[in-house]
């Protein structure tokens, strides 16, 4: 039987939860370092409520600390 690839992502984490998303993001480094692969696929950072300039800064500086392990990052905004 042949491997079946799993898409693992966390789900649209709000300015509030961006502790959490940290946490994540430490824990799949420490898990690069081990396995030599991303433990998530992705990451999603939802903050459409915020100011689009404000948005663009926080989802910049995740893209560069996750993009040293691998997952893409799925970044929302809204322009009202």
């Amino acid at each position: 039987m042949g491997l079946v690839p799993v898409i693992l992502h966390t789900n649209h984490f709000t300015k509030k939860l961006l502790p959490w998303a940290h946490y994540l993001i430490d824990n799949s480094e420490h898990y690069y370092k081990v396995h030599c692969k991303p433990f998530f696929s992705s990451h999603v950072i939802n903050l459409s409520t915020e100011y689009l300039e404000e948005n663009l800064t926080i989802c910049k500086d995740y893209h560069i600390c996750i993009s040293k392990i691998g997952p893409l990052l799925n970044m929302e905004f809204s322009i009202t």
